[in-house]
């Protein structure tokens, strides 16, 4: 009875189709917030424009469906305005943390450097 309850438990798991949540920050909402994308959202996004005046970052689910937030709309209101645009996208639940991402890469790039250095040691 237990394996059948476990096997079952395994099975929802894996087959539950579950919406890809990403991180909400613009303009608006200043402190950043988990925001359930709908279920044609395939990736989040973070936004940077920089213009003469001012720097604008935006984050979220990137609703290439929406004609108001994703990528393209963002860039192309960034370009008009005079600035330089960039956007970058992810596939994973709330990959578009900076913190997130950066904590990482410095973790890997720390111990890349500590297995060079053993290696040149011995």
């Amino acid at each position: 009875m237990l394996w059948i309850i476990t096997a079952s438990c395994v099975i929802y798991f894996f087959t539950s189709a579950t919406a890809l949540r990403c991180i909400l920050e613009n303009s608006i909402i200043k402190k950043a917030a988990i925001e359930n994308c709908s279920s044609s959202v395939t990736d989040c996004f973070w936004f940077k424009c920089n213009s003469l005046d001012k720097e604008t970052n935006e984050k979220g689910c990137n609703d290439n469906l929406g004609n108001l937030w994703n990528c393209q709309v963002l860039s192309e209101a960034c370009l008009l305005t005079g600035g330089k645009a960039y956007c970058d996208t992810c596939v994973k639940d709330l990959c578009n943390n900076a913190m997130a991402t950066s904590f990482a890469s410095l973790t890997i790039i720390t111990i890349l450097s500590i297995l060079l250095i053993l290696n040149i040691a011995v």
